[in-house]
């Protein structure tokens, strides 16, 4: 429990956009195809890319599933890299 309220103290919207807005660019998606394949609205993409909106733990788990990344990682290191293929 201690680690999860570690993690949700150091969440900031507008580093975990940069991050999906980065990994999005590396995985050559465009918003609207992002959006396209989590079913939400490209405005919606928009708006968590630029911190201005929240996600919720469900689509943060499809990010880290869609970019191959942990979910620790996507939430709150100032990079990510893909988890290696085995």
């Amino acid at each position: 429990l201690q680690n999860l309220e570690d993690i949700l103290m150091r969440f900031d919207s507008i580093e975990f956009g940069t991050r999906v807005r980065n990994l999005r660019e590396n995985a050559n998606y465009t918003k609207k195809q992002l959006a396209d394949l989590l079913h939400i609205s490209t405005e919606h993409i928009k708006s968590i890319e630029s911190g201005r909106r929240k996600c919720s733990l469900n689509l943060m788990i499809e990010l880290a599933s869609l970019f191959e990344v942990s979910l620790v990682c996507l939430s709150i290191k100032k990079s990510c890299k893909r988890a290696p293929k085995k």
